[in-house]
């Protein structure tokens, strides 16, 4: 402790009035020194049993007692060290694990604050009894660790405002270094032990630091207030993820239940990014720069919805206004390009299926394979059975499926062959002939 910088901090307010906002220090030792100082210099030593000058020599005393009272705990002889013992694979000693201690503070009938220890009979790791902690009149309890005097006396005005009496508006101050002294005792107790504490202080402070409320509870009371900070937590985060997606909407204009519901339904359809952009923007949608932000942007709602076990609502393509979805399976197998349209056929409406612009270039078939299906080339072929399409509400051919060489073609031959409202009408020598119903 540096005395030099204390009387220098105690010359600094010796002339200034208290104002109930000071904590003389950090740790306990600090506060000590500090008030003793302070309390020297406003002339509060007097005989008056709770005057500030005895009040903070009964910490004082508990304080210098701490290290005769703690030797029952340290002396490493009361320990069972074949119970500690840590053990390799081999049997090789590997280290000794930390001492289980029991440890609760509480305040007596006396108005005392008190710390003990025990034992938890033959399950202790300590060479005591239970019988060891029992009290005899005339001797110091062996499970003592620190005993505070007149605490009732100190603590009375927590949490009150200032009386403009220095020795009365001093006491929360004691107080808090009482309870400082206790905390700190069960802090350096943790290095060393494991610790079960079977109290807690319940304590307040003000933006200042200083003590404005103070309690204790029991390891019950400990968890159930832990259990409502918890729910209280789970309530702000959920406030926080409404809020997210509250602010999602206002920037970008639309729910993101429907947004994320609508993405989705498009993705299955295999629509191009820059189709399903459009749709949402037929949705009334404000989307942000560039291509791919709004996806990402989808993908984040997505996962605050799950997280808040929100169900998104059904999204049918109808409900977009004015939008010519494109087949963009065109690469894919007959029986894939089949199962998406299954997949989309209820989606969309019929009156949507707008033929793309084909490409000029066709295939240079013969006049008899066209013939075979009853049309005179291979354009009036395309045009047939997107006919057909348009009534079983499936998309019309795409340009990719559009047949402009021999294989393609011959996909169109197959998927004319699969068609529902095609039967086989007669045999021709090149090949069978189709005809519709």
């Amino acid at each position: 402790m540096n005395y030099s910088m204390n009387a220098e901090w105690v010359a600094q307010r010796r002339s200034s009035a208290f104002e109930g906002r000071r904590r003389f220090g950090e740790t306990t030792a600090e506060r000590i020194a500090n008030l003793s100082t302070y309390i020297g210099h406003q002339r509060l030593v007097s005989d008056w049993d709770s005057s500030p000058a005895n009040l903070l020599a009964e910490i004082v005393r508990a304080a210098s007692e701490l290290p005769a009272n703690l030797q029952s705990i340290t002396d490493v002889a009361r320990w069972k060290a074949d119970v500690l013992i840590i053990r390799g694979e081999d049997g090789s000693i590997k280290g000794l694990r930390k001492p289980r201690l029991n440890l609760g503070f509480r305040e007596t009938s006396r108005g005392n604050l008190r710390l003990d220890w025990w034992v938890d009979g033959d399950n202790s790791d300590f060479n005591y009894h239970e019988r060891d902690f029992r009290h005899n009149p005339g001797y110091k309890d062996l499970s003592e660790i620190l005993f505070i005097r007149k605490f009732e006396m100190m603590k009375m005005k927590i949490g009150q405002p200032a009386s403009g009496n220095l020795e009365i508006d001093l006491r929360p101050v004691l107080a808090d270094v009482a309870i400082g002294l206790v905390e700190e005792t069960i802090t350096s107790l943790r290095a060393s032990f494991d610790v079960t504490l079977y109290r807690h202080f319940n304590l307040k402070r003000d933006e200042s630091s200083q003590l404005v409320f103070y309690g204790i509870l029991t390891a019950e009371e400990v968890k159930a207030k832990q259990i409502e900070e918890e729910r209280r937590r789970e309530e702000q985060r959920v406030d926080q993820l409404r809020d997210e997606l509250a602010k999602w909407e206002a920037k970008h204009g639309i729910g993101p239940g429907r947004a994320v519901s609508a993405w989705e339904v498009m993705a299955a359809a295999r629509m191009r990014i820059a189709d399903r952009l459009d749709a949402m923007k037929r949705l009334g949608a404000t989307l942000p720069d560039g291509q791919n932000a709004l996806e990402s942007s989808i993908k984040g709602v997505k996962a605050i919805l799950a997280e808040l076990n929100t169900e998104t609502p059904p999204f049918d393509m109808s409900e977009i206004d004015g939008f010519d979805p494109r087949d963009t399976s065109g690469n894919q197998s007959i029986a894939r390009g089949e199962r998406l349209q299954d997949r989309i056929r209820s989606m969309v409406a019929p009156e949507q299926f707008t033929p793309p612009s084909y490409p000029i270039r066709t295939y240079d078939a013969t006049a008899s394979e066209p013939a075979y299906f009853g049309v005179v080339s291979v354009r009036e072929m395309v045009v047939r059975m997107n006919e057909k399409l348009r009534e079983s509400n499936q998309f019309p051919i795409s340009t990719g499926d559009y047949p402009t060489n021999k294989a393609k073609f011959a996909r169109l031959v197959r998927r004319w062959q699969a068609m529902d409202g095609y039967v086989v009408a007669e045999a021709a020598p090149a090949g069978p002939a189709l005809s519709m119903r």
